[in-house]
């Protein structure tokens, strides 16, 4: 179960990094500017940044598990739907859908680490230091 875990973070925090060698040319033989570029790429974090407290709060309603298989396919469309920003006509249209899949991938990225250190903390009591220590290496 750690090795899933441990995969399911790896990948999902892929998303995030992946797109760096490649986004910034696609995105300038779009007509993006250099700061419209650092928009696209900061949005992730600040979308993490809001959503974890909310997934956190409402984790015990919805249910860890939940929360984590929503992660993973939300994270998972959002990601196919990013290789298709080549499709797009140059400027302004592509900016936006640009900006709004990395939005969404960063809610089901907060999901995905959200949940998996809920499911290690039940699946694991007094060891989860260890867990987390693990998915951070």
């Amino acid at each position: 179960m750690i090795g899933l875990i441990a995969i399911a973070n790896l990948c999902s925090t892929t998303v995030f990094s992946c797109i760096a060698p490649f986004y910034p040319i696609e995105a300038k033989n779009k007509d993006l500017n250099i700061i419209q570029i650092g928009i696209i790429f900061g949005a992730f974090d600040l979308v993490m940044i809001f959503s974890s407290p909310l997934f956190g709060k409402y984790m015990h309603k919805i249910g860890s598990k939940k929360v984590f298989a929503f992660g993973q396919l939300f994270a998972g469309i959002n990601s196919i739907l990013f290789g298709f920003l080549i499709l797009l006509p140059k400027g302004q249209t592509f900016f936006w859908v640009s900006l709004l899949i990395r939005c969404t991938q960063a809610i089901g990225d907060t999901a995905i680490t959200t949940s998996s250190l809920v499911i290690s903390a039940k699946s694991f009591p007094g060891r989860i230091s260890f867990i987390v220590v693990g998915f951070n290496c």
